[in-house]
């Protein structure tokens, strides 16, 4: 009985402390939404990095990044590298994304989807 208390209490305070990450990523993502705009953009490369097993004999075993360049509101390029990546990749070269990009920093940009 004093077992199933315990572990009782331990989902509680997980379940907790997942609510008010899920409060600070939702309020963070929230201000980038507010001083954000669209621009289109498109994929130039993709970017190769190594998984953790790097013992692995496969040449393609890592996940792939989108390598994107779109132009500010001003006609500055920007160049970035999207910060999910996927194996095989999401996108091809040539592929036009929506990005969003912090007016203040341009640098600051995601590529406009779900994740």
């Amino acid at each position: 009985m004093k077992l199933l208390k315990i572990i009782g209490t331990l989902f509680v305070v997980v379940g907790v402390l997942l609510l008010v990450g899920g409060f600070f990523s939702y309020r963070h993502t929230r201000r980038f939404l507010a001083h954000s705009t669209v621009a289109r953009g498109e994929v130039i490369d993709l970017v190769l990095r190594a998984t953790s097993d790097s013992d692995s004999p496969r040449s393609d075993a890592g996940v792939y990044y989108p390598l994107i360049r779109f132009e500010t509101e001003s006609r500055e390029a920007i160049e970035f590298t999207g910060s999910t990546g996927s194996n095989p990749p999401s996108h091809r070269k040539g592929d036009t994304v929506a990005v969003r990009y912090d007016v203040d920093d341009p640098y600051r940009a995601r590529v406009d989807s779900f994740f």
